[in-house]
């Protein structure tokens, strides 16, 4: 993959990536949990949730967003076992966030249907997703980027954000991180709370993604 080009500002403590092809992000928060509530018959506009990690199912999900802000992100790569087996993915923190417009799908090809979308759409207008404290998992980030006060190449453990990162690590952090038309895969997350507003939830038969 050809690496991303990083752009100063000069001064201003910015760091703008055009197009970034890999960047924390919280909006994958979305997705993991609110498969589970599907799955339990629950999905609440608001939820608190453990911290504990995830057994993944190895099952990619695709998010998109108008926009993402978010405060305090930290991120390095790890190794994920997976029902399908090992899986490379940037591990991220995020402390705080909002998401405009925010889209997310998975397609389950079932016994005698075949391909089914669970559609989940929520944060339109001015009332954005909130997230807070979230871990995800993610392989793939398309989007217009811009960092303030970013550290690359930072051994990942040494930050309280990335205490589970393994000795020696590639990370980066920084303070604040923007992205706009933000295009994700993901497989995985945990978070300590998130707020959906305007959620709408589906299932329909075929391939109907966010992307």
């Amino acid at each position: 993959m050809k690496e991303p080009e990083a752009r100063s500002t000069g001064g201003t403590g910015r760091t703008s990536w055009k197009r970034l092809a890999f960047v924390a992000i919280p909006v994958a928060v979305v997705s993991g949990i609110l498969l589970a509530g599907i799955g339990s018959g629950v999905v609440p506009a608001s939820l608190s949730v453990t911290t504990q990690s995830l057994a993944l199912s190895g099952q990619e999900l695709k998010i998109s967003a108008d926009s993402l802000k978010g405060k305090g992100f930290a991120q390095y790569v790890d190794v994920d076992e997976t029902a399908r087996g090992d899986k490379a993915s940037g591990v991220t923190r995020i402390d705080d966030g909002d998401i405009k417009d925010l889209c997310q799908s998975t397609v389950a090809d079932l016994p005698g249907i075949g391909k089914v979308t669970t559609l989940i759409r929520a944060g339109r207008g001015d009332r954005p997703v909130h997230v807070k404290g979230l871990v995800i998992r993610t392989n793939s980030l398309e989007g217009d980027a811009e960092f303030r006060n970013i550290e690359i190449g930072k051994d990942a453990n040494t930050s309280k954000r990335m205490r589970e990162a393994p000795d020696g690590s590639f990370g980066q952090e920084g303070d604040r991180v923007t992205i706009q038309n933000l295009r994700q895969n993901a497989i995985g997350v945990r978070a300590d709370q998130f707020k959906l507003t305007g959620l709408h939830l589906t299932v329909k038969r075929g391939d109907h993604s966010c992307y």
